[in-house]
């Protein structure tokens, strides 16, 4: 198990650093392997088709500038605490909010989360994202619990 865990961060560490085609931070063009795509998604089983990101991923990605974080839980929560740089697009009001995403390119990679794994609100709008022609959506599964539990950084 620990060897298979070695070989997943450095799979995902040499995808994170080698540089090939695709990915979009932001509006500025990071470039990334494109078989990065799959090393992302190996990380979990997919949900509700969706590939699967761990929080060391997630954190990675947010390091990098190498994707567009988007936070589902509604504005009062994200008032409170988001992570850095995240976009609020809550589950509840989707459509009202969806204009936020106008300027994020269509190809570029999106992590989506909520409050912990049990939480609904990320797997409703990373589908609503798909749905609107996004095509590298993410879901952060275990969302802000995870992501606080490993002491990453918070604003509001």
């Amino acid at each position: 198990m620990v060897h298979s865990l070695g070989v997943t961060a450095v799979v995902v560490a040499t995808c994170l650093s080698v540089s090939a085609s695709g990915v979009y931070a932001m509006g500025n063009k990071e470039e990334i392997e494109p078989g990065c795509h799959a090393c992302l998604a190996q990380t979990e089983e997919p949900v509700y088709d969706l590939p699967v990101v761990s929080a060391a991923v997630a954190h990675q990605l947010w390091l990098g500038n190498k994707a567009v974080f988007v936070d589902a839980l509604s504005e009062e929560t994200y008032a409170v605490e988001h992570i850095p740089g995240a976009v609020n697009v809550p589950a509840k009001s989707q459509e009202a909010n969806f204009p936020k995403m106008k300027d994020v390119p269509k190809d570029a990679f999106i992590v989506v989360y909520c409050a912990h794994a049990e939480c609904g609100a990320a797997k409703k709008t990373a589908s609503f994202l798909k749905d609107k022609g996004f095509s590298q959506v993410y879901y952060f599964k275990t969302g802000i619990k995870a992501w606080k539990e490993g002491g990453l950084p918070l604003e509001s």
